[in-house]
């Protein structure tokens, strides 16, 4: 994935491989250009083309998993974003999530006195941790779904993304047009092609 930023000044490249990291001491390390290049033989010129380009500081990031974090509050310390909903890039929601549940903490905070903390502290997880972990679902089920190993299941895919008209075969209305702020989380939806 790539895309412009600061008004075509830059070019970010998210250009994503099987770990083979050695995360014991750190899980992000420098990267050079040729390093960038030599993780996609075989790709289509233009990548390789790209990703020679890079200039400066590259970066190899691990990427991992988490469960949905069952405790959100402990006592009247209450967490928001990654510290208990941290998700794969593949949804493009994680800044966005932290910001919903700021939002709601907010709100639910705002409206009490000293005395009603703790129970604004329990509203703020029953309204937010359903919602995030669904996007934290969705988001693996994307990792899935676009590192597919040839084959049949990825043959599929590939002619899915081809015919790709706007919509999906499962509707992401849930996330995309919902009132996550307000309304309750009913998980009731499926991934876009689930196994």
């Amino acid at each position: 994935m790539h895309y412009c930023i600061r008004g075509g000044e830059f070019l970010n490249v998210v250009a994503v491989v099987p770990n083979t990291l050695d995360t014991s001491g750190a899980w992000t390390l420098p990267a050079t250009a040729d390093e960038l290049v030599a993780a996609f033989p075989g790709w289509d010129d233009r990548v390789a083309a790209m990703l020679s380009k890079a200039e400066g500081d590259a970066t190899k990031w691990a990427l991992f998993h988490r469960r949905r974090d069952p405790v959100w509050v402990d006592g009247r310390i209450a967490l928001l974003g990654d510290a208990c909903h941290a998700m794969l890039p593949y949804q493009a929601q994680g800044a966005s999530q932290a910001m919903e549940d700021a939002a709601v903490l907010a709100e639910e905070l705002g409206a009490v006195t000293r005395e009603g903390i703790d129970a604004a502290l329990v509203r703020y997880v029953s309204r937010r941790a359903t919602h995030a972990g669904m996007v934290q679902d969705a988001s693996l089920e994307n990792m899935r779904f676009y590192h597919l190993p040839d084959g049949p299941e990825q043959l599929r895919r590939d002619q899915l993304l081809r015919d790709f008209n706007g919509e999906s075969e499962v509707s992401y209305d849930w996330l995309w047009n919902g009132t996550p702020l307000n309304d309750p989380d009913v998980e009731s939806h499926a991934y876009p092609f689930a196994r």
